[in-house]
């Protein structure tokens, strides 16, 4: 026989009831209120997320991926990724097996894989995924894929890279001896001109604080030392060139010559590059030219000494032989000439006669020179004419005494004139000339 509840236990049951249903709307009301929290931070989230069941196809995407894919909602709902072209078949199966296993060995384990895929409009883009297990009831019912567009960061990476792979191609084929050394004065890298150059392997130097570098002696060592403290204190000493002397690893002395370039990155100084040139055969070449220039000027001191001593000779023996024509004309000359005048003379042949002594004691006096000089530009008959002016002898004199018409001589004296620079002066010409001797 079935016992009827009370109406008080029906009662009791009923309340417990209510009180069920009430806390069953209210867990309800909160898993509604957490789902559109999470509907909200699906929709609104930074990275592309897409909901993918264990049948691989996709459940659900937000606006992101719209937005870096290219594709509708509605095309994408229910398809598998490369059914719409964003991942090859080959990249998507990597992508679930790695995942799976990743997950599947450690549900909390995230990994993170890269992929090259294509947008809807053809566009290459590179994404991150990030792949999260969906877990219901303690059991996996899906996957999370979080992505996100390293497209840029993937191209500056690239071109970080091509720009390093440039610059090492540069760095070891250069003709220059180069060295990278960084803030601490720790020889980063050389390329193999360096190595040529100096007989030192890499190995020997990369390491290293390069002044532990015994190729430099302390002296050099030491501008070397406080130019790359000047370029790491941003001091420009980049247009500065130094030359040192280096010993070679076979104990060869070579001079090479070092321009230091400061390395920036981030716009901050990283380390210094120093440019090295072999400059022996330059300098090689500079000590011998100064060498000739010194051998060239010590013969042209001796040179410049011996025509000196040879000029005081000259002049030794013009004035000796100076002394002796004047000795000669007094001793041999003027004697005649006294007697001569003392002979019975016309007044023509007298005149002739003091002409000539006149003549011999220009031609006898330190003043021969002067009158030469002014006189080089006069004819013979002008010369003789500007004698018998400066001895005083008037226009009609001087025509009888040179057999020629006065008009002759006038001409002649403005020919004297004009040659001597005098023409349009007022100028006594026998006191111009006189002024000669």
């Amino acid at each position: 026989m079935i016992d009827t509840p009370s109406y008080e236990e029906l009662g009791r049951r009923l309340n417990e009831m209510e009180k069920q249903n009430t806390s069953l709307i209210e867990t309800i009301e909160k898993l509604r209120e957490s789902e559109e929290r999470l509907k909200t931070i699906f929709e609104n989230a930074d990275d592309h997320i897409a909901y993918i069941g264990l049948d691989d196809r996709i459940i659900d995407v937000n606006h992101k991926f719209e937005d870096i894919f290219g594709h509708n909602r509605d095309d994408v709902l229910g398809k598998k990724f490369y059914e719409f072209s964003v991942l090859s078949p080959e990249d998507w199966q990597r992508s679930l097996e790695y995942t799976r296993g990743a997950i599947g060995e450690d549900p909390g384990h995230s990994p993170v894989l890269e992929f090259e895929a294509v947008a809807k409009d053809g566009r290459k883009v590179y994404l991150e995924v990030n792949p999260r297990a969906v877990v219901k009831d303690g059991e996996i019912v899906g996957f999370l894929s979080i992505t996100r567009d390293i497209t840029e960061r993937r191209r500056a990476e690239d071109a970080l890279r091509e720009s390093e792979e440039k610059f090492k191609t540069i760095f070891e084929n250069a003709n220059d001896h180069i060295v990278y050394i960084d803030v601490d004065g720790t020889v980063i890298d050389i390329n193999q001109a360096f190595e040529d150059i100096l007989g030192y392997k890499r190995e020997e130097v990369i390491g290293k604080k390069f002044y532990e570098f015994e190729a430099l002696n302390l002296g050099d060592w030491q501008k070397a030392i406080d130019a790359a403290n000047d370029l790491l204190e941003g001091k420009s000493v980049e247009d500065q060139v130094f030359e040192f002397e280096a010993i070679a690893s076979d104990g060869r002395t070579i001079y090479i010559e070092v321009n230091p370039k400061a390395v920036v990155k981030d716009g901050r100084i990283v380390g210094v590059l120093a440019i090295t040139r072999d400059v022996t055969a330059r300098k090689q070449e500079r000590d011998d030219l100064e060498e000739l220039v010194k051998e060239r000027t010590s013969n042209l001191e001796e040179a410049n000494t011996a025509l000196r001593v040879m000029l005081k000779k000259a002049e030794e023996v013009k004035t000796e032989m100076e002394d002796r024509i004047l000795f000669n004309v007094k001793e041999f000359v003027f004697p005649y000439l006294e007697r001569l005048k003392r002979s019975p003379l016309s007044e023509i042949q007298m005149t002739h006669l003091e002409n000539l002594e006149e003549n011999l004691n220009d031609i006898t006096s330190p003043f021969l020179h002067g009158i030469s000089t002014r006189y080089m530009r006069l004819t013979p008959t002008e010369i003789q004419v500007a004698n018998h002016i400066k001895q005083g002898k008037t226009t009609k004199e001087t025509a009888q005494l040179l057999n020629m018409s006065p008009r002759t001589i006038e001409t002649h004296r403005y020919n004297i004139r004009t040659k001597l620079g005098v023409k349009n002066e007022k100028v006594n010409l026998r006191t111009y000339l006189s002024s000669f001797v």
